[in-house]
């Protein structure tokens, strides 16, 4: 048992962060620890620092969590960024105290020095990203990431924590896969009737809409018909 130097509770070694390579073990407890960051990320001196150490782990894939920045640049040095974002988030929580800030690549296809960065909510951030299907929606449509395609706005639920306002998933995606209500078991003309249908053109998409089964299962489907009936070469 260890004990935390800042709330001294006395707790196992998996609630305090451990750092094998220096044998290092920090000697406050992991809640103790977050509850620090958090507080220091609300001043504007830890917030510059966070979004500092983000630019660094992000920009040119250095800490490995981020193949798509692996050909962006960090083309300002600390002191500069510091000095830029600190009058600016300053402003920030004084017009929105309750928000948390983050930076933005104001070009996608840039890189990040002064002129093309600004602060965004995390929302806003997530909005305009590239990949965002729904910032390159058409009108009146919005992206359902379940079954990748563009739907009217009326097929999906209201969610205001949502930058469109709507939800992730469709509602009749998201029905099927929170529903409890399992599928009966594929019988075998059901089985043959998706192979049939496949061999003569229909797509994956059309036979699962159909048929009410996932993508998945109609691909397993198929496969493992396929892998039954392939045919093989004769030894020579």
């Amino acid at each position: 048992m260890y004990i935390c130097k800042k709330c001294n509770t006395s707790l196992p070694p998996s609630s305090f962060s451990f750092k094998p390579m220096i044998n290092y073990r920090h000697p406050t407890c992991k809640k103790c620890e977050y509850a620090v960051k958090k507080q220091a990320s609300s001043t504007p001196n830890g917030r510059a620092q966070r979004m500092w150490d983000g630019i660094c782990s992000r920009a040119g894939n250095r800490s490995g969590s981020y193949p798509t920045y692996s050909d962006v640049e960090n083309r300002v040095s600390r002191i500069d960024f510091v000095s830029w974002v600190t009058p600016k988030l300053i402003k920030w929580y004084e017009k929105h105290p309750h928000t948390v800030p983050t930076i933005d690549r104001i070009d996608n296809d840039g890189h990040y020095e002064i002129g093309n960065l600004r602060l965004l909510t995390i929302e806003q951030n997530v909005h305009f990203r590239g990949s965002n299907k729904n910032v390159h929606a058409p009108p009146g449509k919005a992206w359902c990431f379940l079954c990748k395609r563009y739907l009217n706005k009326a097929n999906f639920y209201k969610a205001s924590r949502n930058v469109n306002g709507l939800s992730a998933g469709c509602k009749a995606c998201l029905n099927a896969k929170y529903s409890n209500v399992k599928l009966p078991h594929p019988t075998q003309s059901e089985i043959d009737a998706v192979i049939t249908r496949y061999e003569n053109g229909d797509s994956v998409i059309k036979i699962s809409e159909d048929c009410g089964r996932s993508k998945s299962w109609v691909y397993t489907t198929i496969n493992k018909h396929n892998s039954i009936h392939k045919p093989h070469l004769e030894a020579v």
